[in-house]
């Protein structure tokens, strides 16, 4: 795990008009990322979506999102879904344990969901927390993924697997039909500003 420096953090953070904290965590996410990434079981059965994936790959940041949400991509049965999950778990919790996070005892694995929340003490002497997600019941997608190599001035490069723009923007539209959630209405904002499918 990297080392996050509080005064480093105070200069990028001002400088970008970010929380120091959430700026922080950005951070760790793309350093979790990039391990998906570099991971050759992660890779192919993991595709980002959600905020993450609209603010890293298409917008370069104009907002932190603050979690990984994931669908997993394998087009297989039950069977060798639960097999795969389970390997899944256990080199996501392998690694974020030997990375000095701690998982949170209110982290739950129902049905087709792992949603787990990895505590972690941040720069300023915090407690903060990391939230990843993986669904396993949007498992078939319209469009092939796509890999984006992201590269922002003061993040680490890292390339990431995501869902198609257009699937991400779907299901982002959903999201702000099913929850009007402030950064959806945002992602949804930026989406029209720019043009993205005209």
């Amino acid at each position: 795990m990297n080392s996050y420096n509080k005064q480093a953090l105070d200069i990028i953070a001002k400088e970008q008009g970010f929380i120091r904290d959430n700026l922080e965590k950005v951070m760790r996410l793309v350093e979790i990322l990039n391990y998906f990434h570099d991971s050759p079981l992660l890779s192919k059965s993991l595709v980002l979506k959600g905020g993450t994936a609209i603010n890293l790959t298409v917008f370069q940041l104009p907002r932190l999102s603050v979690d990984i949400d994931l669908d997993f991509t394998v087009d297989c049965d039950r069977e060798s879904m639960l097999s795969i999950r389970q390997e899944v778990n256990n080199e996501i919790l392998r690694y974020m344990e030997s990375d000095g996070y701690h998982l949170a005892p209110g982290s739950k694995t129902p049905h087709t969901l792992d949603s787990w929340v990895f505590h972690y003490t941040n720069a300023a002497g915090n407690n903060d927390g990391i939230k990843i997600e993986i669904n396993y019941s949007d498992r078939c997608h319209i469009l092939p993924a796509i890999e984006t190599h992201v590269s922002i001035p003061f993040l680490s490069d890292v390339k990431v697997r995501s869902l198609s723009p257009v699937e991400l923007f779907a299901t982002k539209i959903n999201a702000l039909i099913g929850r009007s959630a402030a950064r959806d209405i945002y992602d949804v904002y930026n989406m029209v500003k720019h043009q993205l499918f005209v």
